[in-house]
């Protein structure tokens, strides 16, 4: 029991001394042993002993030792042992608040257990050793040592609950839920053991809270406020236990707190609590009452709790959350009115005086303080706030004396806000004080957790390399390195290691850029590999088919790090002109690819895995070309290391064959239950979340999946296609794959009779990156360059060297660029300013296709008989809010829908709302949609038509690709807007996620969109054009690949006409002549020169069979 304790000195260590007398003296009776041992330690646990009133540990450390003496001689049923127990649990609780030796702790919480153990459940005492235990925990807890974390929270729950609740509400709170289980650790309480404290805690109730108890509540109070924070800064998305929490705070708030600072300290972790969960489920009610929660705090005086602004840095956070949910475009109305209301609240906690008289008060105050100008920041974007936070952290740290433990959190403090203003500042200065208190830091930071401390290492050699790339000093790098090099011998962990090994590869990496020495080559390719032997060994640890989601999700999770880590030893690999060291390495990193399942992947895990692969396939093609592999290995390379999740989700469309059903019926019939169960309509992206019962489902298909690939005869089930299916699929026209590396850039040309390589020597890859940084792709000038370096070359190889002649058949040709050259207009490269005939579309006719799979699953679906009525949805939005009036969208619609009446259709224009528009799109032939585009640039699966309503209900990639419209056989979507096409991340070139590949994936044969920005009176030509060729040729694939092949051509022709003109009449004028082009569909403006105009014939692209 823990009580203050008066004792002489003198009396303690007397007690001790005679015990220690006693037992050292011939062997005596036990009964008299006990006996003696029973008044002594009485003797001591009655005076006290405490540390503070021993003159030295070694007196605190005798009475410790011999409480171990006496209660291992003592038999157990020895009545006073439980208080024993309670003693040395006390005294070992002094030892380590003495010492900070974990050991002490460690110790104290075995026999603190011990003793609750001993405790009948319905005894006054039981409540007052289970608040001891919870105190222990906590303790460990706020140290960092996890596997007590989720105890100390249920122990100081348990309390809690015996002051606040009878049993009824108890049961009710639910308490008494299952626990987590935790890496095994002394201080872990296990599940059982949880559920027991939890059941005992339900038992032992009170209708009134004596004084004594009452006195208690706040220390409990503040250490739920700790673990709780404590829990969800290490494991933010963990959701258990949360409501459980908030249902406990809530009763606790409703006691009388004879403390205003105490119950100010409970609304703000109440609120706290509210917006984490509704961070987790996005449930607005509980940001609203996380509010409410705070603005009660906000109406009390000041100057009563010495304006502790954490609550309003809390109120802050959730009114920023409150203007993102309001619009998550970020151009909601309300958004800057709860900006200016969060900075009106954070002004308010300012301006309270005088500061808490202690330093540790003053010093506390001013961090919270800082980081409520942190969160400001946030908010208004001004770095002046930034500056303000600093200033008061480093007056924070100023008044910490150096001894004292709560430095280091200042000086951490102070370093996250000098790391963020670094972020945002070219200052050196800046950056020179960031690297300053990371230096202070790692001194401060104690000696003993040298797991911790070997991380700090680490995050300070990232600090010195941000100096290499600011100044350019070698040093700085080679410290890093050392830093690095001295902090792996600190670490037991493989993950810490790993984290070392991979940046020692990249320093090594950045100095032999700069130095070419092979010595540091060796280096970096040295740690490269022992960073991807560590990540291999843990996918080798899990299972090839997984027993439970967990494993699933862990072996996914650990295949998109190991994925991560194989580029930069590739690259290290080529420099090094280690081909085939690097071909192995690059063939074992996409075996592992082909295994991955992006299907049971929440939407940011996927796109974590879609960015870990970006740039592999064209870096497998050129080492397979490079070791002699030849074009159909490199080709199959292509197709498991891209399109991975659009391909994931065609997967769940194809039809089924009846061989599989014939021999593996059971199989077959759990395959297409749970296929329909995942893509069935009516449910979204967020059901693909961890914990929604549609990622389940997901998992449970891919494990079928993963059993029917073992059968013999089925091994390619879902896979890349085999070689004849491959040279099949040419059957109507070449297909040509091209890759680039840094290495070399070559063409894969696809024919019936064969799969050949074609090295395109005067194709560099760095030319490709260095014209994607500058935006410059799109230009005559780039078509020229695209005409010389890549499609003279493969057109030539192929024999298309002349224009069809009058009455012959146009041939065709599918185009599948890799990596960045997929951002080009390959099918409008060529010399178009002077009427030459070396040009693409004067020889051929373009289509595009996303892979070869998706060219062949698509063409087995045959084109439907048209049958009557069939029905051409229009959708048309002259007008979007916040974005210009396109005038000529209502006269694209009257054509197209004039046109398509022609054919047959039964022509309906809903709504142009998403709710309408999705509803009508099922079932429909044609569909149809004049307006504006929109490109994300962050998250290209959220790019989107823009509707009426596209600020409450977005059109997006994510949601288009959701719906599976292939029963009604849907053949052409055609968006005339800006940038379908468009993919502004590099990182996601490979997946091609864009609006186009939407509507392909959802089930459309064909899609006719737009690469950039489009002239608004030129989509109504080239639509009108297109459909006018399909209205003669009838629903065929040819007819819309060649409508829109002729409509641009002719767009073209229509351009040189007026170019001619145009030179014509400025050299009469004695002039050179510039170009603007009136681009009504775009956001953006640009003025350009001859060279670098932009036509605006070329963006227009047909993707199909």
């Amino acid at each position: 029991m823990e009580g203050s304790w008066v004792v002489e000195h003198e009396a303690a260590a007397q007690a001790i001394s005679l015990v220690g007398t006693f037992l050292s003296i011939s062997e005596k009776s036990f009964r008299d042993v006990s006996q003696f041992i029973d008044y002594v330690s009485s003797l001591i646990r009655s005076k006290g002993a405490d540390a503070s009133i021993t003159r030295s540990l070694d007196e605190l450390e005798a009475s410790v030792e011999l409480l171990k003496y006496a209660l291992n001689a003592l038999p157990q049923t020895y009545p006073n042992k439980d208080m024993m127990l309670e003693s040395l649990a006390q005294f070992y609780f002094r030892l380590y608040r003495k010492k900070a030796i974990r050991n002490d702790l460690e110790e104290c919480a075995i026999f603190a257990r011990r003793v609750l153990d001993s405790t009948s459940g319905d005894s006054l005492a039981w409540a007052d050793r289970l608040s001891f235990l919870g105190t222990v925990l906590s303790e460990a807890a706020i140290q960092k040592w996890d596997a007590t974390l989720e105890g100390a929270i249920i122990a100081n729950q348990d309390w809690l609950a015996l002051q606040t609740e009878k049993e009824s509400d108890r049961h009710a709170t639910g308490l008494d839920i299952e626990y987590h289980e935790y890496e095994t650790s002394k201080f872990e309480l296990s599940q059982l053991e949880l559920s027991i404290l939890s059941h005992r805690g339900a038992t032992m109730c009170r209708s009134v809270i004596d004084q004594e108890r009452e006195g208690k509540l706040s220390k409990h109070l503040r250490w739920l406020e700790l673990l709780y924070r404590e829990r969800y800064q290490r494991k933010p998305m963990v959701s258990f236990g949360l409501e459980t929490a908030i249902c406990t705070m809530r009763k606790s708030l409703r006691l009388n707190y004879e403390s205003v600072y105490d119950y100010v300290y409970g609304l703000e972790l109440q609120a706290e609590l509210l917006m984490n969960h509704y961070l987790q489920t996005r449930t607005a009610s509980f940001l609203e009452e996380a509010i409410d929660t705070l603005k009660k705090m906000c109406r009390i005086p000041p100057r009563e709790y010495y304006s502790d602004p954490v609550g309003r840095k809390i109120l802050v956070s959730c009114f920023c959350l409150l203007a993102q949910q309001q619009s998550p475009q970020g151009c909601g109305a309300n958004m800057e009115d709860y900006y200016d209301e969060s900075i009106s609240i954070a002004r308010d906690a300012f301006e309270f005086e005088p500061l808490p008289p202690a330093w540790w008060e003053q010093s506390a105050f001013l961090t919270y303080r800082a980081s409520l100008f942190e969160e400001r920041y946030w908010a208004s974007h001004d770095l002046r706030d930034l500056d303000r936070a600093i200033n008061l952290g480093k007056k924070a740290l100023d008044l910490t004396p150096k001894a004292h433990s709560s430095r280091l959190v200042r000086l951490e403090w102070l370093e996250d806000f000098l790391d963020q203003k670094v972020a945002m500042s070219e200052a050196s200065d800046d950056l020179e004080n960031m690297i300053q208190v990371s230096r202070m830091v790692l001194d401060e930071a104690p000696q003993d957790d040298q797991e911790t401390l070997s991380l700090r290492y680490l995050s300070l050699g990232e600090k010195l390399e941000q100096e290499y790339n600011k100044k350019g000093t070698i040093n700085s790098l080679r410290e890093a390195i050392q830093l690095s090099m001295n902090a792996i011998r600190l670490t037991t962990s493989n993950g810490t290691k790993a984290l070392h090994f991979q940046s020692l590869g990249t320093w090594y990496a950045i100095i032999q850029q700069k130095t070419q020495d092979k010595a540091d080559l060796k280096s970096s390719i040295f740690f490269f590999q022992r960073n991807l032997e560590a990540s291999s060994s843990e996918i080798d640890s899990i299972p090839s088919i997984s027993s439970s989601k967990h494993d699933w999700t862990l072996k996914n999770g650990v295949q998109v790090g190991h994925l991560k880590q194989i580029m930069p030893l590739i690259e290290g690999y080529c420099i090094g002109h280690m081909w085939r060291d690097a071909y192995a390495t690059l063939h074992d990193g996409i075996s592992v690819i082909s295994k991955m399942s992006l299907r049971s992947l929440s939407v940011s895990h996927r796109r974590s895995a879609i960015s870990a692969t970006a740039g592999i396939a064209s870096f497998a093609a050129g080492l397979a070309f490079i070791v002699g592999k030849g074009p159909l290995v490199a080709l199959a390379l292509v197709e498991k290391s891209r399109n991975m999740f659009a391909s994931s989700l065609e997967d769940l469309r194809v039809e089924v064959s009846g061989e599989l059903q014939q021999l593996h019926p059971g199989l077959a019939a759990k395959f297409m239950s749970l296929r329909y169960q995942v893509s069935r309509p009516g449910l979204t992206l967020r059901q693909f979340e961890p914990n929604g019962g549609r990622a389940m489902v997901a998992w449970q298909l891919d494990q079928v999946i993963e059993e029917i690939s073992c059968k013999p005869g089925f091994e390619n089930f879902l896979m890349s296609p085999n070689e004849e299916d491959t040279r099949e699929v040419s059957s109507s026209g070449p297909v040509v794959v091209i890759t680039t590396c840094p290495m070399r850039c070559d063409a894969i040309i696809i024919q019936p009779h064969q799969v050949r390589g074609l090295t395109l020597s005067h194709l560099s890859h760095e030319d490709i990156l260095d014209k994607v940084k500058s935006g410059n792709i799109n230009n005559l000038k780039v078509l020229e360059w695209l005409w010389d370096v890549l499609t003279s070359p493969i057109l030539d190889a192929l024999g298309f060297t002349q224009t069809p002649g009058n009455g012959e058949a146009w041939p065709r040709i599918w185009w599948i660029p890799i990596g960045p050259l997929s951002k080009f207009p390959i099918h409008a490269a060529g010399y178009h300013r002077y009427r030459t005939k070396n040009t693409v579309m004067d020889r051929v006719a373009s289509s595009y296709t996303t892979s070869i799979k998706s060219m062949i699953q698509t063409r087995r679906r045959a084109i439907p008989a048209q049958s009557r009525p069939e029905r051409a949805v229009l959708v048309s939005v002259p007008q979007t809010t916040g974005l210009s009036t396109l005038k000529f969208v209502k006269e694209e619609a009257t054509r197209v829908g004039s046109l398509c009446r022609s054919m047959g259709f039964d022509v309906i224009e809903p709504q142009p709302r998403m709710e309408s528009v999705a509803s009508h799109m099922a079932g429909c032939r044609i569909f149809h949609f004049a307006g504006h585009g929109s490109v994300n640039s962050s998250d290209p699966s959220l790019s989107q038509l823009l509707l009426e309503d596209w600020k409450a209900q977005e059109f997006t990639v994510a949601m288009i690709q959701e719906m599976n419209l292939r029963s009604g056989s849907p053949f052409l979507a055609y968006l005339s807007a800006c940038g379908t096409g468009r993919i502004r991340q590099s990182s996601q070139l490979d997946e091609n996620t864009h609006l186009i590949s939407a509507f392909r994936i959802a089930g459309f044969r064909h899609v006719i969109g737009t690469l950039w920005e489009v002239n608004d009176e030129c989509c109504v030509r080239v639509a009108e054009r297109t459909y006018e060729e399909m209205l003669k040729e009838g629903i065929s694939d040819d007819a819309v690949c060649l409508g829109l092949h002729k409509a641009t051509r002719e767009a073209r022709d229509q351009w040189e006409q007026r170019a001619e003109a145009n030179r014509n009449r400025f050299r009469k004028q004695g002039r050179t002549h510039c170009w603007s082009v009136d681009r009504d569909r775009d956001i953006e403006e640009c003025d350009v020169n001859d060279d670098l105009q932009v036509p605006e014939w070329v963006p227009y692209v047909h993707f199909g069979v």
